[in-house]
């Protein structure tokens, strides 16, 4: 719960955006059987029955979100630990809470080789410390997605040049 609202509230929100089409959600996660089940299984674990728990009609409702910081992984050195990363968002309802965001899937990795690259949330108790590995990382990507693209391209890199010749106009 903490998670989703650290990306809304957070300094990028803009990245994060409604997933319209389940061949976005699919291409980005490169998702599979296995992969697809352990989504729908969170989903069903949280969700009450009556709901609809599988992931196209999660995405057909308009409840799932997407945050894509893939694209870092073109400008960052092969020899650094650092993880691009998609991380997938779905509404939860409830009749005690308000709703809010909450993390469902998030993909780290720069190739196809690396392996435990997929998390999701875990249903038992055992992958808490790989799970919030994973949301580590991803806040990580969020924040150097900031500082490389927001704060230095379009502020430095694109301002200063026209504030210091200002003066010679």
């Amino acid at each position: 719960r903490v998670h989703g609202a650290q990306y809304i509230a957070g300094i990028n929100p803009a990245t994060i955006q409604r997933c319209t089409d389940i061949a976005i959600v699919d291409q980005k996660l490169k998702l599979d059987a296995d992969r697809i089940e352990a989504i729908e299984t969170f989903l069903k674990s949280k969700q009450e029955q009556k709901e609809e728990c599988d992931l196209e009609s999660m995405v057909n409702l308009g409840r799932i979100y997407m945050s894509d910081l893939s694209h870092l992984s073109k400008c960052l050195p092969k020899d650094r630990v650092f993880y691009p990363c998609v991380v997938l968002f779905y509404t939860y309802y409830s009749r005690n809470r308000p709703k809010c965001l909450m993390p469902l899937a998030i993909y780290l990795g720069r190739d196809d080789r690396q392996e435990n690259q997929f998390y999701t949330p875990p249903v038992a108790e055992e992958n808490q410390l790989c799970w919030l590995y994973a949301k580590m990382c991803a806040l990580n990507a969020d924040a150097n997605s900031h500082i490389f693209e927001t704060f230095l391209g379009n502020c430095y890199a694109a301002l200063e040049p026209i504030i210091i010749a200002w003066p010679l106009v």
